[in-house]
Parts: C-alpha cells; sequence; structure tokens
C-alpha cells in the first residue's frame, strides 16, 4: 500500500512532535500538521472556590499541584518524581509555606514523604481534578519526554500557570504568557522560576478564557475539519 505526496497527512499533536516525525525519510514527503488534542472545556474550566484548596492545604499555603499516571519518587522514572520530592525538601528547609498535592496512582514508598507533600492518589472524577486545578497556584511537570502533556492543557483551562521542565511536548503546546520552562533536570532553575512565578499577579479567569479557544474539543474538531476539507477539495 503506497500513498501519493499530497494524498496523506500526518497529525501530531504538538510542534515538537511534528518536527521529528518530519525528520523521519519515510514521513517526511507527506504534509506534515499539528492539531491540539481537545479537551472537554465545559468541565475543565476556571471554578472560583476554596472548598478543595482548604481539604489539602493549610491557611495561608501556597498550593502547587502535581498530575500524574504514577508517582514513582524513589526512581528515575520519565515522570520525574524524584525532582517533585527534592524540590518539597528544598521548600521545608528555607521555612516556605508551599504545599505539593500529588494527585497519582497509587504507590508505595519505602520512605516517608516530606511533610509538605499531601498525596491524594488518584483522581478520577474530572470535576475533581478541574476543581483541584482551579485550586492551585501552579501545576508543575517535570516530565523527560512528553508528546503533548494533557495536564498542561487541563490546567490553564481550570485558570492556573504551568512551571515545568522542557520535555518536547508541554513546552510546544502550552501558552507562553502562562507557562515557564527550564531545561530538564535543572532544580535550581526550577526553584527561581517558582518563587518568581508566586510573586506575579494571575488573573484565572483570564488565563481560562484564553486557553478554551486553543484546547477545546470544538478548536480540535475544527481543524480535522478544514483539514479533511483541503483534502476533498485537491
Amino acid at each position: 500500500l503506497s500513498f501519493d505526496d499530497n494524498s496523506l497527512v500526518l497529525v501530531s499533536v504538538s510542534d515538537w512532535l511534528m518536527e521529528r516525525a518530519k525528520q523521519s525519510p519515510m514521513l517526511s514527503r507527506f504534509r506534515n500538521i499539528t492539531i491540539f488534542n481537545g479537551i472537554d472545556t465545559n468541565v475543565f474550566k476556571y471554578y472560583n472556590t476554596n472548598d478543595i484548596r482548604s481539604r489539602y492545604t493549610h491557611s495561608g499555603e501556597k498550593m502547587v499541584l502535581y498530575v500524574t499516571a504514577g508517582f514513582f519518587p524513589e526512581i528515575d522514572d520519565n515522570k520525574g518524581g524524584k525532582f517533585v520530592v527534592n524540590l518539597a525538601n528544598r521548600l521545608l528547609k528555607e521555612n516556605q509555606r508551599i504545599r505539593i498535592v500529588v494527585a497519582a496512582n497509587h504507590s508505595s514508598f519505602s520512605k516517608k514523604l516530606p511533610q509538605n507533600i499531601t498525596f491524594i492518589g488518584s483522581v478520577n472524577n474530572q470535576q475533581e481534578l478541574a476543581l483541584l486545578y482551579s485550586s492551585a497556584d501552579i501545576t508543575l511537570i517535570t516530565s523527560k519526554r512528553e508528546t503533548f502533556s494533557m495536564p498542561v492543557a487541563e490546567s490553564l483551562c481550570c485558570g492556573t500557570p504551568i512551571l515545568g521542565f522542557e520535555s518536547g511536548g508541554p513546552e510546544s503546546v502550552a501558552l507562553p504568557k502562562y507557562s515557564c520552562f527550564v531545561k530538564y533536570g535543572d532544580e535550581q532553575k526550577l526553584y527561581e522560576s517558582m518563587q518568581r512565578m508566586f510573586s506575579m499577579k494571575c488573573d484565572k479567569y483570564q488565563i481560562s478564557l484564553d486557553s478554551a479557544n486553543v484546547y477545546s474539543r470544538k478548536a480540535m474538531t475544527d481543524q480535522y475539519i478544514d483539514c479533511y476539507s483541503q483534502l476533498e477539495g485537491r
């Protein structure tokens, strides 16, 4: 089975992934485009509530949310759980009132987590997850590689800025105005960027509005329809 150069369009979910596809001798001859994954912005939107925040944090604490499929802080895995623990320990030593809330699949730890980490396990309800995003001051990304990163889109649609390591997809899909990425593994820069972000004013409602225009299912669907229409009309 073969395709002529104009009959096939390769769709990637991020510019980073698209550029990698274009490096392939087999794929580079076709048209390559990027269409972001779409999310349900009727669920993932900004909720003005303190209920979730007060459930997981103490009064006056800043809240950093870390959402991942699995949290394995004692191994050098792709999701970078060890960096979350290292950051938490540093914040404790400097007596900063910052709590890291970890939403992830359950895993066992041979060592106790720092007391400023609240591990809440897996969140299977999208509404509950959206409330968590809305309640946080920052969403943290410590992955080594991601093709897209749903937490980026979900968090921004809920009005919460992104801080993380450069890992491919996330920095190429995040809205630059509301995100900060540093070189992978640079814990000092990650810490400094967090302090800087906490000192900045944040209009969560505006972040949510701007993000919904980019990551909604409608935006994704419209782009696919446009792509199909171009193929039919060629």
